[in-house]
């Protein structure tokens, strides 16, 4: 777990200005792009974008100190058949960044207010590194909503790996500088064994991800492996991230109704 972590440290760090980079805006993926913002639980605004149409929706959540540009290339491939909606979390990109708990609870119910401002019913979740735990504790939260759970170097095991320290030169002080025993405490080994949905992966190999260990939590579990990748797949290598993101998406929603006992 500590080898881990320094691991996620030592790659995020280094992609602080070069590639794992602020990306583009996702304004500029789709032109019918509509962007707004709704009051989360404790009143702090989020910021999202939605581009494209259609009754389902693949929503992305973006990982510690990034925000919603990192899926621009993501955008771009999936708006044109689907609705794509993408959220800045609380401290995040053009979301507030006033307030006092920051648990991964209390960023899923950024996300949950998004879903609720939208009404989107049928919702496969697709998060980046902390993102992938935020995505699970959504699902845990709206079993009537959320179809699959997608994680992006994330859920390489059933245990949370600690702390991340991805882009920190990007992070607002306040957020940086977070208690993060906060986040260490989530139990991840709980809430995959909570969610009723379909949970996968896309991987880099930086990290080795014990299949095995996670279908113990969750047995509706797979993941996809990228070699050579780090832990920033949708952008060093997006086009093949999307085709497995395509593949991925096509595989949950056409059994979204076979819950996991």
């Amino acid at each position: 777990m500590r080898r881990t972590a320094i691991a996620l440290i030592l790659v995020s760090l280094a992609g602080c200005g070069g590639e794992a980079g602020k990306q583009a805006p996702p304004e500029a993926a789709a032109s019918s792009n509509q962007v707004g913002s709704v009051k989360s639980y404790d009143g702090v605004p989020i910021a999202y974008s939605v581009a494209g149409s259609g009754e389902g929706a693949l929503l992305f959540i973006h990982s510690w100190s990034c925000d919603r540009s990192y899926w621009t290339a993501q955008v771009g491939a999936f708006a044109s058949n689907q609705k794509v909606v993408t959220v800045d979390l609380a401290g995040h990109g053009d979301s507030g960044a006033e307030r006092e708990a920051w648990t991964i609870e209390a960023l899923a119910r950024d996300v949950e207010a998004v879903i609720a401002e939208l009404d989107l019913a049928s919702v496969v979740l697709v998060g980046h590194s902390m993102g992938g735990p935020v995505a699970l504790e959504v699902a845990r939260r709206l079993p009537d909503r959320v179809v699959g759970v997608i994680g992006v170097d994330a859920f390489q095991g059933p245990e949370w790996n600690g702390p991340e320290a991805e882009n920190l030169c990007a992070a607002a002080p306040q957020v940086a500088a977070t208690p993060l025993a906060e986040l260490a405490a989530y139990d991840l080994a709980r809430a995959l064994s909570a969610v009723r949905v379909p949970v996968r992966a896309i991987n880099g190999s930086l990290v080795p991800t014990r299949v095995e260990a996670v279908r113990a939590r969750h047995r509706d579990f797979d993941a996809v492996i990228l070699d050579g990748v780090g832990h920033f797949p949708m952008l060093e290598r997006p086009d093949e991230f999307n085709r497995q993101l395509e593949r991925l998406v096509e595989e949950i929603t056409a059994g979204a109704h076979d819950l996991v006992s």
